[in-house]
């Protein structure tokens, strides 16, 4: 798929911080749009760095100008001390920013082990995405961690994916085993095969 080079723009993460730091000469509309929508955000620097110790339960430190889940720490699922290094680490590379941890949600789902042929259900987070085309919407599906995985939610990070059935006008995750296979079987790190 091509993306025109100006896209690349948007996937920077300072984004999100450039508009809460501007909301003031937003019109109301705009600026309730992203106080509902987009989590607070700020750009890493030293100031933010120094608040960002005392209140690791409440942040996730991202690469600003990364995808794929690499190099975000989620303040809530380290220790203070890895905590602490992080925040190190980014302030001496420059290019993050802090963001408002927002804990995804949680689905019960069930999944085949492939060590004892046993299904069983398990509580993962999940997000759901929607399909654009032409500015409408033409469809949705499902990214989910398999149990035991991290925080991220990302194909880059072990997460899986999978298709949306509508039922009675309400969106209900497929809880067909078979995407999960690769993911029990690998100890919850391997990606899905199709």
């Amino acid at each position: 798929m091509y993306l025109p080079t100006a896209t690349w723009l948007l996937g920077n993460k300072s984004i999100y911080a450039w508009l809460w730091d501007d909301l003031e000469l937003m019109r109301a509309a705009d600026a309730e749009v992203v106080r509902r929508h987009v989590p607070r955000t700020e750009v890493a620097d030293a100031r933010a760095v120094e608040r960002a110790l005392d209140d690791q339960q409440r942040l996730v430190l991202k690469p600003s100008d990364d995808y794929g889940g690499h190099g975000v720490v989620i303040g809530p699922d380290v220790t203070p001390a890895a905590w602490r290094e992080a925040l190190r680490k980014a302030l001496a590379e420059s290019g993050h920013v802090l963001q408002q941890h927002i804990a995804a949600d949680r689905l019960r789902m069930q999944f085949l082990d492939l060590e004892t042929d046993e299904v069983r259900d398990a509580d993962v987070s999940f997000c759901v995405a929607t399909y654009l085309f032409g500015e409408r919407a033409a469809g949705a599906y499902t990214r989910f961690s398999p149990p035991g995985a991290g925080g991220v939610v990302n194909l880059h990070q072990g997460a899986l994916t999978s298709g949306l059935l509508l039922v009675d006008d309400h969106a209900v995750a497929s809880t067909s085993p078979a995407p999960c296979w690769p993911a029990l079987r690998d100890g919850g790190r391997a990606g899905a095969s199709g």
